[in-house]
């Protein structure tokens, strides 16, 4: 089981690393492509959705983190009870 969790951390280390790494993307994009309109409520809006967006995929990765962690403990507990 602890190669299955040394598995898991590496790959939701990696989904983290490529996550920073399109969070950045996004906002590189609003800011040299979006914000050249001059639309500011649009501008505003599209940062919104974004931010939005980028909240809640935090909050699932820190969800299903604590999930695969609670599940490894419960595995563990079992296996010396």
């Amino acid at each position: 089981m602890k190669k299955v969790l040394i598995i898991y951390f590496s790959v939701a280390f990696l989904w983290f690393l490529i996550y920073c790494i399109l969070i950045s993307d996004v906002y590189l994009t609003i800011k040299y492509e979006i914000e050249v309109t001059k639309n500011d409520i649009l501008v505003d809006k599209i940062y919104q959705i974004s931010n939005t967006g980028i909240i809640l995929n935090i909050i699932w990765f820190i969800i299903s983190t604590a999930i695969m962690l609670i599940l490894y403990i419960r595995k563990n507990y079992s296996k010396t009870a």
